[in-house]
């Protein structure tokens, strides 16, 4: 069966999928399905990766365009999760197509994962970076108390009133900073 350009463009744009083609050489989109122009408020034109970067959260901009300019994994595809302005989610996956005589052409198709993500498991962490960093800095706080109380312990009536206050300041802010901590983490896990 005899194939042209016109059949595949005709599949991919009544299947309502977002669908897109990006050049990795000239740093353009070649292609955009109708959903996939939808899904980003994205020109008719092709537009340059900067225009799409305009719609994606601050956060994940340089992500993204690192994905889309040197993402080269031809017998494996991948995908990217990221946040659009007015926290939309959008998932892309992505496969490269190999040109003979120029860079890559990254192929893939987006949805809009919102819904998604909104309805995940509410205890999971948000940013599992900060979540890591929050949970070592309490781990730092939680043996700074320890020791602070090994030292009263051991110490006893041989230091002086000073030396105690020293060990109690300590204590005190040890413990006021993990739970400053633990508050900051519940208060961002919940926005």
């Amino acid at each position: 069966m005899p194939a042209s350009l016109d059949v595949y463009k005709a599949l991919v744009e009544k299947t309502h999928q977002a669908f897109f083609a990006f050049d990795q050489g000239t740093q353009q989109f070649q292609y955009l399905s109708p959903a996939c122009q939808a899904l980003f408020s994205l020109p008719d034109e092709c537009p340059s990766v900067e225009v799409l970067l305009r719609q994606v959260h601050p956060v994940d901009q340089g992500q993204v365009a690192q994905t889309l300019t040197t993402f080269q994994e031809p017998d494996q595809g991948g995908v990217l999760e990221f946040r659009m302005q007015q926290e939309r989610w959008v998932r892309l996956n992505l496969t490269v197509l190999e040109q003979a005589l120029s860079k890559p052409l990254l192929l893939g198709f987006a949805a809009d994962i919102s819904a998604q993500k909104h309805t995940q498991n509410p205890t999971e962490p948000k940013n599992p970076e900060l979540n890591i960093l929050a949970h070592d800095l309490a781990g730092a706080l939680g043996m700074i108390h320890s020791l602070s109380g090994v030292l009263k312990e051991q110490l006893g009536n041989a230091v002086e009133e000073d030396g105690l206050q020293i060990i109690n300041v300590l204590d005190r802010s040890s413990q006021e900073g993990t739970r400053l901590l633990q508050e900051f983490m519940e208060l961002y896990n919940r926005r």
